[in-house]
């Protein structure tokens, strides 16, 4: 390799990327505001009803507090971010049965994802943060769950299937 290819490589900037992260204090959330705190090509920004937890409160990363049942309040918080290149969606809500929990996490993903297009903000990249909710641990033990993959239920006889394909649709 020549000296000006090494030179020109040397002097490319690494591009900064900007995560939005929503729902950051459960366990997925929490390793990826680890995880950027140790690359510096990284940034975050946490979102979610509540403030950072007390044992984070010395190192929390920038932080808006939202409810995103709220299609308007998530609008106002969310539209003004225009350095978000990378959202990371880890919200969720429980609810007593699968059933009533689609509808909820759906909506919070779609005022997200609507919020950040009504202010243009040039997300390049969606990751939809699951957890245990996409191994079925809601539907009992987990051999129970792995084993009930039977795609030919409907959606009423898969909750979880149909959780899921709501987030994906939005």
């Amino acid at each position: 390799m020549s000296n000006t290819a090494m030179s020109a490589t040397a002097e490319t900037p690494v591009m900064q990327r900007q995560i939005l992260l929503v729902g950051p204090y459960g366990v997925l959330g929490t390793g990826v505001i680890d995880a950027v705190a140790e690359n510096p090509q990284w940034a975050v920004t946490t979102a979610a009803r509540r403030p950072a937890p007390a044992y984070r409160a010395q190192s929390a990363p920038p932080h808006i507090s939202v409810d995103l049942m709220d299609r308007e309040g998530t609008k106002n918080a969310f539209s003004p971010l225009h350095e978000v290149t990378d959202l990371v969606f880890a919200a969720y809500v429980e609810k007593p049965t699968m059933a009533e929990t689609v509808e909820p996490n759906a909506c919070m993903l779609r005022n997200t994802l609507d919020a950040l297009a009504a202010g243009s903000v040039p997300v390049q990249r969606v990751v939809l943060a699951g957890g245990a909710k996409s191994y079925g641990f809601s539907l009992g033990s987990s051999s129970d769950v792995i084993l009930s993959t039977d795609l030919s239920k409907s959606s009423a006889e898969r909750p979880l299937v149909s959780l899921m394909r709501n987030q994906e649709d939005q």
